[in-house]
């Protein structure tokens, strides 16, 4: 049986961000991650932006769900982080948030195939997910 590989997608934004914005983002990030035999897993944030109506709106348009992760999770993930920002731990406690969820996302044996891009309100970085054994 083969398994289909499976990308995370993580993103962060500013408070009432608009979902045209995050899905422009999106939708480069994953053409970067040049990745076509790929499935969505899903998209992450930060559990403070789990209730956004823009990134709802988005994994509605994606076809996929959306998952806020706690602070916690997200912070534990500062070594494996490729941009961690001062902005973001200043604002909401954690190094990162697109990096962070989608590696969280990912799980231990997930790697980052599209590091964190950012327009003027969202960050987006996606993960593949690695294998559960």
């Amino acid at each position: 049986m083969t398994t289909i590989p499976l990308l995370a997608i993580g993103v962060g934004c500013r408070p009432g961000s608009a979902a045209d914005d995050i899905m422009a983002l999106v939708e480069a990030s994953l053409a970067l991650a040049e990745r076509p035999d790929c499935r969505l897993l899903g998209l992450f944030t930060c559990a403070a932006r789990g209730r956004e109506v823009g990134l709802i709106e988005v994994a509605r348009r994606l076809g996929c769900g959306l998952v806020g992760f706690s602070n916690d999770r997200l912070a534990a993930e500062h070594d494996r982080l490729d941009s961690p920002s001062a902005t973001v731990l200043q604002a909401l406690g954690v190094p990162s948030v697109a990096e962070a969820a989608a590696l969280v996302a990912g799980g231990p044996a997930g790697i980052l195939v599209v590091p964190k891009r950012r327009s003027t309100a969202v960050t987006c970085a996606i993960a593949l997910v690695g294998p559960l054994s």
